[in-house]
């Protein structure tokens, strides 16, 4: 969905946190703001994808601050958001990042 407050997060966080488990959940653009793309060089699309390698750059340069592991940051998405967590893990623009990925309910037609 793009939206972060959709799925019911709080069992998810508690379950986590009572394993020392940090959960981040982002909110990404979607539809023609978020995958709009034309002949036109200056509108390359895929910003949906664009804000969430900045969400894991924000990750990244903030985990220290919340006693995050930077070695050990999962991916993950449900439809659609495994569908984006499958192509940032073979994105040029994430090669040097390191993270694994989980994918969830998740199939091309």
């Amino acid at each position: 969905t793009g939206d972060a407050t959709i799925f019911p997060t709080e069992s998810i966080v508690q379950n986590f946190a009572s394993k020392s488990i940090i959960f981040v959940a982002i909110n990404y653009r979607l539809g023609p703001l978020g995958f709009l793309t034309a002949s036109h060089r200056d509108l390359h699309g895929n910003y949906g994808l664009d804000d969430q390698i900045e969400a894991i750059r924000w990750i990244r340069a903030n985990a220290r601050n919340f006693d995050g592991n930077l070695n050990n940051i999962v991916v993950g998405g449900i439809g659609a958001g495994a569908a984006c967590a499958s192509i940032l893990a073979v994105s040029p623009k994430t090669r040097d990042f390191c993270f694994c990925c989980l994918f969830m309910w998740f199939a091309f037609y």
